[in-house]
């Protein structure tokens, strides 16, 4: 049977098109899922990274916080009197950061840190602290949300101290929230980063070398009425009570015609006037380092020295401080005090004392311009003149770099364990180099 040409045109052969068309969606479909791999696993490298970086920046954070842990203890360390939140304090009762956390034995310099640590942390007004005398610090939690940095403070004893008395050790933890876990076992929580700083510390001694003298002079020594009184019994001195270099080959250039002397024996004793023709040819500056250990620009630049101009009123008192700078020297104890210009002393009152003597330090002319006026430590004038206008004491030494001529002097009574205890205790906490390790 023969097909009809109507029967025939109602069969079609497949559209190429067609097919074309789904090959296309195939390729596309699989172009589409490569595309959609290399974007996850380029978002995958991309999300690595952030977390990488955030934890980086955390961990970054909290090592920098604990050395800022380091450094603010040592400020403290080498500043005065601080209450129960650390802060600064004119109120006697309360100790020095250095005095709290830190036992000196004045006889052999060696160093005993306390087992009570200190912490603070970051808050919208700024940072809160906990100095306390014992038990764990409890520094005021802000609360809120953020990064809130903390760092716990804790002194320890360096490896080395049996070899170095004034050795220790600063450990510092920092967080970067307020975490208990973190601050007492340096452990990161809760996604934070914690780090640990170690750094060891050295006191600079204040005072170099002893005087071996109750009176020091470089110069000549030749007071004016009244007599004054020097003491030296300390049998380990050698019981002077003049160390003076005078004007060689001029005898006159020492008299102490106005000075009653008591030597070892306790009596008058001549013998213990010693002229010194090396101290003569000494230069201030090289006077100065003999007996504070560094010349007078280092010396005057050490942290823990507190300094002032004579002819204004200290900042380290409040307004309302009769003497301000009594006040200044009790707000700081312990601490060395540098005085630019002549400073005029009024009484009655006491500067330091047997536990605290004081380092005073007169770029100029002392003069104690009253009667009762009483000094426990070492009284350094750069000046060549004194003058006791008063009847002030000195208990300890009197050294002067240039000449005692025509003016009255202060009595005084050599103490050598008063000028031992400032030389083992007091001075700046400074870094040891190389004394350092983070974990």
């Amino acid at each position: 049977m023969r097909a009809t040409p109507s029967s025939l045109a109602g069969r079609r052969p497949p559209s190429r098109r067609r097919q074309t068309g789904v090959a296309t969606l195939l390729i596309v479909m699989a172009l589409f899922f490569l595309v959609s791999m290399v974007a996850a696993y380029s978002s995958r490298n991309l999300v690595f990274e952030q977390r990488t970086s955030a934890n980086q920046y955390r961990a970054t954070q909290a090592f920098e916080v604990a050395e800022g842990g380091v450094d603010w203890a040592l400020a403290l360390l080498n500043s005065g009197r601080v209450d129960a939140s650390c802060a600064g304090s004119f109120d006697p009762a309360q100790p020095s950061f250095r005095s709290r956390y830190l036992g000196i034995d004045a006889a052999r310099g060696t160093v005993t840190p306390s087992t009570v640590a200190v912490a603070c942390q970051r808050n919208s007004a700024g940072w809160s602290c906990s100095c306390p005398s014992a038990g764990e610090p409890a520094p005021v939690d802000p609360g809120g949300t953020g990064v809130r940095p903390a760092f716990r403070v804790k002194l320890q004893p360096a490896l080395s101290s049996n070899h170095t008395p004034a050795l220790f050790a600063i450990d510092s933890t920092g967080c970067t929230t307020f975490n208990a876990r973190c601050l007492q076992f340096g452990r990161s929580d809760g996604g934070e980063a914690a780090a640990r700083v170690n750094v060891t510390v050295a006191i600079v001694p204040a005072l170099g070398s002893l005087p071996a003298a109750a009176l020091t002079v470089r110069g000549n020594v030749q007071p004016a009425a009244p007599v004054a009184t020097l003491v030296n019994e300390d049998a380990n001195s050698g019981g002077l009570t003049v160390h003076a270099g005078g004007t060689p080959g001029d005898p006159s250039s020492v008299d102490t015609t106005n000075l009653s002397l008591f030597s070892v024996a306790g009596n008058p004793d001549q013998a213990s006037v010693v002229r010194d023709t090396a101290l003569a040819t000494l230069s201030g500056e090289a006077m100065f380092t003999r007996f504070l250990g560094m010349s007078p620009q280092a010396f005057r630049r050490q942290p823990a020295v507190v300094r002032f101009a004579a002819d204004s009123a200290p900042p380290c008192r409040k307004a309302s401080d009769s003497d301000p700078i009594a006040a200044c020297i009790a707000a700081h104890p312990g601490r060395p005090v540098w005085v630019e210009g002549n400073l005029s002393i009024d009484g009655p009152l006491q500067l330091g004392s047997a536990d605290t003597p004081l380092l005073l330090v007169v770029d100029g002319k002392v003069s104690f311009a009253s009667a009762g006026v009483q000094v426990v430590g070492l009284v350094y004038s750069r000046a060549a003149l004194l003058d006791d206008v008063g009847r002030a004491s000195i208990r300890g030494a009197l050294i002067a770099e240039g000449s005692v001529s025509g003016t009255a002097l202060p009595d005084v009574r050599y103490d050598g364990a008063v000028l031992s205890r400032i030389r083992l205790t007091q001075g700046s906490v400074v870094r040891l180099p190389g004394g350092w390790k983070d974990f």
